[in-house]
C-alpha cells in the first residue's frame, strides 16, 4: 500500500468515529476557513443524543446511528 494511502487511513482512524455506523461527514463547511464540525462543537452539541442518533464526541460533523 502506498505511503500516502496508509497515512490517510491512519488519520481517519484517529479523527473519525469508525466504531458506529454513520452517513459520514454530514454538513458542508460554510467556508474554506470555517469547519461545520467546529461550529457544532462550539454551540455545545458534541455528544448529544436524540433517540438512536448521536452527534459524535470524536468529530462533531458525524451523526452516529447507535
Amino acid at each position: 500500500m502506498p505511503v500516502k494511502t496508509t497515512q490517510i487511513i491512519i488519520n481517519r482512524k484517529l479523527k473519525q468515529p469508525l466504531k458506529f455506523r454513520s452517513a459520514g461527514s454530514i454538513f458542508k463547511n460554510p467556508s474554506n476557513t470555517l469547519a461545520a464540525g467546529y461550529l457544532i462543537d462550539q454551540i455545545g452539541l458534541k455528544g448529544t443524543r436524540q433517540g438512536g442518533a448521536c452527534i459524535s464526541k470524536k468529530h462533531a460533523n458525524f451523526i452516529l446511528n447507535l
